[in-house]
């Protein structure tokens, strides 16, 4: 089980707490256009948020890691550190 794959999870939460926020606004508004708008960047939220939930499950079942690219080199600024 690769333990980096649940980093992103607190992007996930912070996506869809925004995206909660932004809805409560929009709802309150009297604009038209600008509830229109409110719901469109709550959709993309949305989905940002779902993308990063899907990735974070690919990266769980192909045991691929964040600190590694596709060459097999280490990409982390901080790479002796884990030695």
């Amino acid at each position: 089980m690769n333990l980096f794959g649940y980093l992103p999870i607190h992007k996930i939460m912070g996506s869809l707490i925004l995206s909660y926020f932004v809805l409560i606004v929009a709802a309150k508004t009297d604009s038209g256009r600008l509830k229109i708008f409110g719901r469109m960047l709550a959709f993309t939220l949305w989905i940002i948020a779902a993308y990063l939930a899907a990735m974070s499950y690919y990266m769980q079942v192909s045991g691929l890691d964040y600190f590694y690219s596709s060459g097999g080199q280490k990409i982390h600024c901080m790479k002796g550190m884990w030695k």
